[in-house]
């Protein structure tokens, strides 16, 4: 699994929603997502979530904005 830091995008793999990692390791292995389907952030386990990859993080944030 590829090191995640604040700010990157994830996929959850259960559920195929995109998000942004807003707190690491929050409590042993989750990490504080701020989920895009309009719902509140939620601590998810780090081997659910899926990188996406870094060339898509520009506009990903800017249509998120």
């Amino acid at each position: 699994m590829a090191v995640l830091k604040v700010g990157d995008w994830v996929m959850v793999k259960y559920d195929g929603v995109v998000g942004q990692v807003t707190v690491m390791d929050f409590n042993k292995g989750y990490h504080l997502v701020d989920l895009k389907d309009k719902t509140f952030a939620r601590l998810i386990n780090k081997d659910y979530l899926i990188p996406i990859d870094p060339a898509f993080n520009v506009l990903l944030t800017s249509v998120n904005k």
